[in-house]
């Protein structure tokens, strides 16, 4: 049961605040609350005691920017998923992921941030991520790959992801028994057509990939393949729904 509710108003003091209760060894008691999509999810039992709220940090940008030399998207954690269907910046292919989230509701909740951070097994835009090579900003400081944040245990304040300009063409899949269950399987192809590399991500629930974004590496290789995995990140063969 939250019996704090603390309302920082810049990252620093965020940090702060959860680097204290660390100290005090409170580990498992005190998190970031973005909506509370996932601490009032009985699927996701988060049980803090302190909580501190991102709503006042200013982490619902999206504006364009350059991480170590390369020019890009600079997208929010805290944006949610209607935002994300709805905001014409951004690319369609996260647009594709957000509607994966078949309630309207929780997609105007469920944030980018609590989506990656806490979402672990069945993530709308872990493997998506992976495949578009993002970068991820922790503590509104350090920018690390996406791929290696995501498959570490640590797990600290997202601020904001970052996509490269690119020549990707990228498609997602999901896999569930129906639009109201969990995710089983999420997989993202995508094609540089400038490098002709292939990249194809896959996470889910399913045995072997549950602690995972991991690579179906196997087929990447298979650069014979190019004109048909061309054809399976298009909408021709994968429609947007």
């Amino acid at each position: 049961m939250i019996k704090n509710f603390i309302k920082p108003d810049t990252i620093e003091q965020a940090c702060k605040l959860v680097k204290d209760q660390l100290v005090k060894d409170q580990k498992d008691k005190v998190g970031y609350f973005g909506n509370g999509v996932f601490l009032n999810n009985p699927h996701y039992p988060v049980k803090y005691e302190t909580a501190i709220s991102l709503k006042n940090l200013g982490l619902n940008n999206i504006k364009e920017g350059t991480v170590n030399g390369q020019k890009g998207l600079k997208i929010g954690s805290m944006l949610t998923f209607q935002t994300i269907i709805d905001e014409p910046n951004i690319p369609d292919i996260l647009k594709q992921a957000a509607k994966h989230e078949y309630s309207r509701p929780i997609r105007n909740m469920k944030t980018l941030g609590g989506d990656i951070n806490v979402s672990t097994h069945s993530s709308h835009f872990s493997p998506t991520l992976v495949a578009l090579s993002a970068l991820v900003e922790l503590k509104g400081e350090d920018w690390m790959p996406f791929e290696a944040y995501k498959n570490t245990s640590q797990r600290e304040l997202i601020t904001n992801i970052f996509l490269p300009d690119s020549n990707i063409k990228c498609n997602v899949k999901r896999l569930s028994l129906n639009t109201h269950m969990p995710t089983i399987v999420s997989v993202a192809a995508a094609l540089d057509n400038q490098d002709k590399k292939i990249i194809v991500a896959i996470g889910g629930i399913a045995d072997g990939i549950e602690k995972n974004i991991i690579h179906l590496s196997d087929l990447e290789e298979q650069t014979d393949k190019i004109s048909y995995i061309e054809k399976a990140v298009t909408k021709d063969l994968i429609p947007d729904h």
